[in-house]
């Protein structure tokens, strides 16, 4: 049997790499590493074995001990047939951490594909992506589709695990929280600009419905400001689940779309939920975040674009 290990972030890229194992689970004993970004170690280690129940090997250690002076980690297995990875930059230090005959790129979200349009980028390989089409144009690498039929599947198998609100009506509408560092969520001019489409929004008659990204909650100040606004048509949603997926999966016909400034979930919603997604311009965000929004908006249409009866 071949060993293969998965390096992931956590929710959503262990279960692209679940996906991945589905394709491809005879021959191989495949092992997980969850690096963990403000997210549970229990959590984390459940979500994993719902994914795919028949890893051989499922370990979470720190974003410490993977990103600060060096891998702080030893696996069992003397030397792997693969190791699939999400990000280039770190992939001397896995050749160096982890004896294998091939290493393969993998997607987390947004960041994934902003590496290989930077500069200095020269990874020459295989990236397995949901969207591949963004990378046609990237010389030496493959871009390589990750089944959207394999995605929907765990998600439809996760979703009997966690309770969600049943929304009502059809009218409703969802704003996505955005992820990344803590001071690129914590602006005021961002924040303004997303208040101010939500009162277009409910003035259109739209019930507006807010989540907290799984790594970030949204700011204080921000979160007391919509909620004192009494002419907003908004009401907070707060459900212990992995990944906003699942209250899509479970609301489909109820759901008009979703909208927000820069995440994952704007450009897999139409992918694996048929639900319509819209982007909201901002003014002023970081370099990272820009990076992230061009590669969004590539092919997410804006909300100020689109004429609302």
């Amino acid at each position: 049997m071949k060993e293969r290990l998965f390096v992931s972030t956590g929710y959503y890229s262990t279960l692209l790499a679940a996906a991945l194992v589905m394709q491809s689970e005879s021959g191989y004993r495949n092992h997980l590493l969850v690096t963990l970004d403000r997210q549970s170690r229990e959590e984390n280690t459940r979500w994993a074995y719902r994914m795919y129940p028949n890893w051989a090997s499922v370990n979470v250690i720190s974003h410490e001990e993977y990103y600060v002076d060096g891998i702080h980690f030893k696996p069992d297995v003397e030397e792997f047939y693969e190791v699939v990875t999400p990000f280039f930059e770190m992939l001397a230090l896995i050749k160096d951490t982890f004896k294998s005959r091939h290493y393969n790129l993998y997607e987390e979200g947004l960041t994934s594909y902003s590496q290989f349009l930077k500069k200095g980028c020269e990874y020459k390989g295989i990236f397995y992506c949901l969207h591949p089409h963004l990378l046609n144009n990237v010389k030496n690498l493959l871009s390589v589709p990750i089944p959207a039929s394999a995605v929907k599947f765990l998600l439809e198998k996760a979703s009997q695990c966690y309770l969600c609100p049943s929304l009502r009506g059809n009218k409703n509408i969802i704003f996505i929280g955005h992820g990344g560092f803590p001071n690129e969520n914590d602006n005021n001019l961002i924040a303004q600009e997303i208040h101010a489409m939500m009162s277009r929004m409910s003035f259109l008659g739209y019930k507006i419905l807010m989540t907290k990204h799984t790594r970030i909650d949204s700011s204080v100040t921000f979160a007391e400001n919509l909620y004192n606004d009494k002419s907003l048509n908004l009401e907070f949603i707060d459900v212990n689940i992995p990944l906003t997926d699942i209250l899509l999966l479970k609301n489909i016909e109820k759901i008009s779309f979703i909208f927000g400034v820069c995440s994952t979930l704007l450009i897999n919603s139409e992918l694996l939920h048929n639900i319509k997604a819209y982007s909201i311009d901002s003014a002023l965000m970081g370099d990272r975040q820009n990076d992230l929004i061009k590669i969004q908006n590539s092919f997410v249409k804006n909300i100020s674009e689109i004429a609302f009866p």
